[in-house]
């Protein structure tokens, strides 16, 4: 895949992992471009919490349909 990206983190590239923002920050300072430059596109709730804690604009993909909750009592 290394032709398809200009850039690829890893979790083996950073030392904190998500939701801290390190591999967002890493991947904005490789491309050269400022966080309001950039867009973060997650599908958990680390990629969303890492995207919004390095102020890059953020939108969460949802792969799965949203299913009810439910609750026992």
């Amino acid at each position: 895949m290394n032709d398809l990206f200009d850039v690829i983190i890893t979790g083996d590239d950073v030392a904190m992992s998500k939701p801290h923002p390190e591999g967002v920050n890493k991947t904005l300072e490789q491309l050269n471009i400022k966080n309001t430059e950039g867009v973060f596109l997650g599908d958990s709730d680390a990629d969303i919490l890492a995207g919004k804690q390095a102020n890059v604009h953020t939108i969460e993909a949802q792969w799965l349909p949203q299913l009810p909750d439910i609750r026992v009592s």
